[in-house]
């Protein structure tokens, strides 16, 4: 086994409202009010990615800006009403993205939470995810679902702040199959 995966999600109804609190002068807006932060987003991605424990040899990377946009801010899955970012001084210091799984059945996943390395530990990612289970309330979705890295300490102490419920672990294997499998 390589890794483990844990796997959270978030039953929308009857779920409280989060209080969204954020350190001063910072603000969160989306990539639907404010495209032209894309780039920062990127920026971010970039900063943060490598930092996600995963399965590989090779540090997960953000690509370049163009195959970032074309994989996490284009296509089906992507919400730009729903892609945050925590902003000071014009400047993106997080960001989180949701993505539909089933966009009928009210469902998304929590797709990217992320924060710069000089900001981390100011309730930035708090904030972040909390204003993406507001929007999800708002827009009357039914589930949120989030998966992270059994080493990704970060990430499972901000979901412990919200009442998501386990899902089944996701384990993770490499190496040949064996034969007659």
């Amino acid at each position: 086994m390589v890794s483990r995966i844990r796997g959270l999600r978030l039953l929308l109804d009857g779920c409280p409202r989060p209080t969204i609190d954020l350190p001063e002068e910072i603000a969160i807006t989306t990539l639907a009010e404010r495209p032209e932060l894309a780039h920062g987003v990127w920026e971010t991605a970039c900063e943060a990615m490598p930092d996600i424990p995963h399965d590989g040899d090779v540090p997960m990377s953000a690509g370049s800006f163009e195959e970032f946009r074309a994989r996490h801010l284009a296509g089906p899955r992507y919400i730009p009403e729903a892609t945050f970012a925590a902003v000071r001084d014009g400047e993106v210091l997080g960001y989180a993205q949701l993505g539909w799984m089933n966009r009928a059945a009210g469902l998304a996943d929590h797709a990217m939470l992320a924060v710069r390395r000089s900001w981390r530990g100011r309730g930035i990612a708090q904030a972040l995810k909390a204003s993406q289970i507001a929007w999800a309330l708002d827009n009357r979705l039914s589930e949120l679902r989030t998966a992270n890295d059994e080493r990704n300490a970060s990430a499972r102490a901000v979901n412990a702040n919200f009442a998501y419920t386990p899902l089944p672990a996701q384990l993770v294997f490499r190496g040949p199959l064996a034969a007659g499998m």
